[in-house]
């Protein structure tokens, strides 16, 4: 076993505070950069593979050059005396998966506009010819001020080691997009279905899909319609429904063409969203308005 040290090329180690499918997480100090940053330490026995090294190395070398206000931002890649690690962008705030645990159901127009955020983050990571290919609520940070940070972006494959299937399929099971499980070709538009998948899960408190088994899931996702969002949120509006119904198609061609389509439809929805919440709002504070002067 190699031994740990508190120094990672000009990062200082200080704690631990996390751990993942491939890699253990650290919070560091930058004394070069006057900052705090993230340190994500590739697992020793991962280390020992020399096509994961060369994997961990490229894809975050790929996506230290895409700097992107919705992208979690990725300093440098580096080695320390046989540990491999990603220095990362400190964020403040939840995981949108910790954040549904906690508080419940997101607002519509919060759930929207969390969206609109990650669409502008794929959209210019696809300029590098790049897909996430694990786009979940975990993977999804909410900042203090409630915007969204896609996380691991070009690490999927990586963050994912240890959770392959009986079935040799990657991923989570919640949130891949049929074409993953039947093994076939992934494109952006694998991308758009689990964002559906993640943005049903943020609007309602569960996944569209839920089986005792991931085979179960698999065949679900393959043959199943997906359930309708208002179906367990009936305060939902209907283009928010429309749009997250578009995304959860079993054919990619059924899918929005393209990320500006998707961008539009999202930009439409929320304005409907915010529009029903602030009539509401104003029920709430005068409800007297909406029933009249009626004396008894």
């Amino acid at each position: 076993m190699k031994r740990l040290t508190q120094q990672m090329g000009q990062y200082e180690l200080l704690e631990q505070i996390g751990r993942g499918g491939s890699s253990e997480v650290f919070l560091a100090n930058d004394p070069v950069e006057h900052r705090q940053v993230v340190i994500k330490l590739l697992r020793e026995d991962l280390a020992d593979d020399a096509g994961v090294v060369i994997d961990f190395i490229q894809e975050a070398s790929t996506m230290s050059v895409l700097k992107h206000p919705h992208i979690c931002e990725v300093y440098c890649v580096g080695e320390q005396d046989g540990w491999y690690y990603i220095a990362m962008e400190r964020l403040l705030g939840l995981t949108l998966a910790q954040m549904i645990e906690e508080q419940g159901p997101l607002p519509e127009p919060l759930a929207l506009q969390l969206g609109l955020d990650i669409v502008s983050a794929l959209s210019a990571a696809l300029q590098l010819r790049k897909i996430h290919g694990d786009i979940k609520p975990a993977n999804i940070f909410v900042t203090t001020d409630e915007r969204a940070k896609v996380l691991d972006f070009g690490l999927s494959r990586l963050t994912s080691v240890g959770h392959w299937a009986s079935d040799g399929v990657l991923g989570s099971p919640h949130y891949m997009s049929p074409e993953r499980v039947q093994h076939q070709t992934e494109t952006y538009s694998s991308d758009m279905y689990s964002l559906g998948a993640t943005l049903f899960h943020a609007l309602t408190g569960q996944p569209p899909f839920e089986a005792d088994s991931r085979e179960s899931l698999a065949l679900m996702r393959i043959n199943t319609p997906a359930p309708q969002v208002r179906s367990l949120r009936p305060d939902v509006t209907e283009a928010t429904e429309l749009v997250i119904q578009s995304l959860l198609k079993k054919n990619p061609l059924l899918r929005p063409q393209d990320y500006g389509q998707l961008t539009d439809q999202l930009q439409s929805a929320h304005q409907v969203a915010t529009s029903a919440a602030a009539a509401k709002q104003r029920r709430l504070v005068n409800p007297l308005k909406w029933f009249g002067n009626r004396e008894h």
